[in-house]
């Protein structure tokens, strides 16, 4: 999976805190961000599951059916975009090399033993990318994910998330106005080029600490407007 965004479009954050929890529910995953002493293949080796013995003998209890030796693992490399701004020293191409190994890792999958990858970069690199994976057959294995700028309605949705949730509702006990998502999302939105995820976190962060201090955990639109709003 080629999952690609802007800088700011929130992979990073859709990926360690939303996907990998989620996964990790029903399969190994490992999640890595390029190592900048490493190259893409040393950091993508090193998490590698070790392989199966050769001869496990006979089935144990739970074992049959095909379940024993089963290895679903999801790889999650992130920040892939950063071998070609600035290469491991010693490689000088750290995509082609990235390339051949993967595709000699997925020629030998088996049904009942694969590995998935998603591998993760701004979309300024796509091209080169699809490029090199193409030129070691790996196109037709690849699916794109492109990463898109939270949206007005999806910003509104994040602010109004803790009073509508209702386990984050139990646990933070926060009052919200009725204005606040709305303002929030209209401040935001105004640009959509700017990092809006990144940005919104360390907002919603803020908010809290100043709402906590409080006898009522309360984001009111007055304190909002006077410390966070548009242009201060």
């Amino acid at each position: 999976l080629l999952l690609h965004g802007q800088s700011g479009a929130g992979k990073s954050s859709l990926l360690d805190a939303g996907l990998r929890p989620r996964l990790m529910q029903v399969q190994d995953v490992r999640y890595m961000r390029r190592d900048p002493t490493r190259s893409l293949l040393e950091t993508l080796s090193a998490a590698l599951p070790a392989p199966a013995p050769a001869d496990p003998g006979p089935p144990t209890a739970g074992e049959e059916n095909g379940a024993r030796g089963e290895s679903r693992v999801t790889l999650i490399l992130d920040q892939a975009d950063e071998a070609l701004t600035r290469p491991a020293a010693g490689h000088a191409d750290e995509l082609d090399e990235l390339a051949a190994a993967l595709a000699g890792l997925f020629n030998k999958q088996t049904p009942d033993s694969y590995v998935k990858l998603i591998l993760t970069f701004r979309t300024e690199a796509l091209e080169a990318v699809r490029a090199v994976l193409a030129q070691h057959g790996l196109a037709d294995r690849c699916v794109e994910f492109p990463v898109t700028a939270l949206g007005r309605a999806s910003i509104a949705e994040i602010v109004r998330a803790p009073i509508y949730a209702p386990r984050l509702r139990d646990r933070y006990q926060l009052k919200i106005d009725e204005a606040v998502p709305e303002a929030i999302a209209a401040d935001f939105a105004a640009d959509e080029h700017s990092p809006i995820a990144p940005l919104l976190q360390v907002l919603l962060a803020e908010m809290w600490q100043t709402a906590n201090s409080h006898k009522v955990p309360w984001f009111d639109k007055a304190t909002y407007d006077d410390k966070f709003g548009q242009g201060t």
